[in-house]
């Protein structure tokens, strides 16, 4: 057994009957109360990726896992076969497991991960990137070599790309590959919009792309488009690469004005409630370290930073639309809310 001083990105652990893998941590040291531990995790089985908050010094139930570097062989009704370089014994894998198995030819290494005790695979990571020669693609305009404009073309595995105007047939293309975003995440980001103001939202890296409109769009109206800079986490029927928005800085769109709602104090009182925009996780300081933006008595003016709230791996700053006395805060540090969601109370 395990505690949480020895989570650390990469760890796998025994996660309410399944396994999971950290792919993001921070100890928080709060001024009042007990230190926990925030976490970010994946499952190995589904690729869901959840939150989790353990308290300091809870113990874990890690699991031992192995890495062995396996070699395709070929594809068959019982999945995609593949060699342990070293041992020469044979694994079958389903399609679900691959991230772009299509691109796959005879001799390519993957790595899978193995419980160590079951010895059962639990994931598998493909290259960074293969070599594939172009097998049938439209000829090239001669003198044309912009990058920026692409076509169709099949390379040897009968996979379908996308290649720049100037490769030709017999070309040999290096394609990058990056893990695709699964069905559960596209349900999570279609959940996370309907419950915000936004009414078209566009996820864009090169030839890939999600657009989604909720039935309040209008045409003519400006979607929030998001800038891919970095890999990201496992939708395999959207082909091409995903990537994913840095955690560092907050969404590119103003910052988001929480809705406010005036009610009679049983004192006769005027106090407004600051409620939550969006799903996400409510946090009352910028960072572990860092002073918390507002506490009960202090005085706030309207545009004034109040929280930050993360949904879908942004950190979203959330400005109070009125002027007064902060009297109750309503949320626990680093708990969850829901939309509508009141944060604080503010006397007028």
């Amino acid at each position: 057994m395990a505690s949480t001083s020895d989570i650390r990105n990469g760890l796998c652990i025994n996660h309410n009957s399944d396994v999971y893998t950290v792919v993001e941590f921070l100890h928080v040291k709060p001024g009042k109360g007990n230190a926990f531990v925030r976490t970010k995790l994946k499952s190995l089985t589904t690729g869901k990726v959840v939150e989790n908050t353990f308290p300091a010094g809870h113990k874990i139930d890690d699991v031992r896992v192995e890495r062995r570097k396996f070699q395709f062989l070929y594809k068959d009704e019982n999945g995609y076969n593949f060699m342990d370089n070293e041992t020469y014994d044979q694994v079958s894998l389903n399609e679900a497991m691959l991230d772009r198995p299509d691109l796959l030819k005879e001799g390519s290494e993957i790595e899978i991960l193995f419980h160590a005790e079951k010895n059962t695979p639990l994931t598998a990571e493909m290259p960074q990137t293969i070599v594939l020669e172009v097998t049938y693609t439209e000829p090239g305009v001669r003198g044309d070599t912009a990058t920026n404009v692409t076509k169709p073309a099949t390379v040897e595995t009968g996979a379908e790309i996308k290649v720049p105007i100037f490769i030709n047939q017999g070309d040999k293309e290096t394609l990058k590959i990056v893990p695709n975003m699964n069905f559960n995440e596209i349900q999570e980001l279609i959940k996370l919009i309907n419950k915000s103001n936004l009414t078209e939202f566009k996820l864009k890296d090169k030839d890939f792309e999600v657009l989604i409109r909720t039935d309040k769009f209008q045409k003519g109206g400006a979607p929030l488009t998001v800038p891919m800079t970095a890999p990201m986490q496992a939708m395999s029927a959207m082909p091409g690469a995903i990537q994913a928005v840095p955690q560092a800085a907050p969404a590119p769109a103003k910052p988001a004005e929480p809705a406010a709602t005036t009610t009679e104090g049983a004192k006769g009182k005027n106090l407004v409630e600051i409620k939550s925009p969006m799903v996400g996780t409510f946090y009352r300081s910028p960072g572990p370290d860092k002073p918390v933006f507002i506490k009960v008595g202090d005085s706030v003016s309207q545009g004034d930073k109040v929280c930050i709230i993360e949904a879908m791996k942004l950190f979203n700053e959330i400005e109070s639309d009125v002027t007064g006395t902060v009297v109750k805060i309503m949320v626990e540090d680093a708990s969850p809310v829901e939309y509508d969601q009141v944060l604080f109370l503010v006397e007028l």
